[in-house]
């Protein structure tokens, strides 16, 4: 009888013994798992911002060469009273104009695609 209660004690102590060390697995795969979430999230918005920032850019300098443009052959003189000019793009992109100061004149274009900005500065 007593060899009956020493065998099941065995098994008791191995059965919690194999319950804590599968625990202790799936607690350690489930921490790596996350952290490769969080590594891919990461990478992905990093990808997003830099397949973005250069059509930022091309919307500032496309905005630039507008308000050039303007200037030099519509006669168009900006001033710091006059209410900030945005043009939408045919690509989702935008550009929007703000005069900074009048004298010297300063023009800040702001070139936006998504949730990235770029910004050229004009002075003159």
């Amino acid at each position: 009888m007593q060899y009956c209660q020493i065998k099941n004690s065995k098994n008791s102590e191995r059965g919690a013994v194999l319950l804590f060390t599968t625990l202790l697995v799936l607690v350690v795969i489930s921490i790596i798992s996350l952290g490769v979430a969080e590594i891919l999230t990461e990478e992905w918005k990093t990808r997003i911002f830099v397949n973005d920032s250069p059509l930022a850019y091309c919307a500032a300098d496309s905005g630039a060469e507008r308000i050039l443009y303007e200037i030099y052959k519509k006669d168009y003189q900006p001033s710091v009273d006059d209410p900030d000019l945005t043009f939408h793009l045919a690509n989702g992109s935008s550009w929007t104009m703000s005069v900074v100061s009048s004298s010297p004149l300063i023009i800040r274009i702001v070139g936006s695609m998504g949730e990235v900005s770029r910004a050229i500065r004009l002075d003159f």
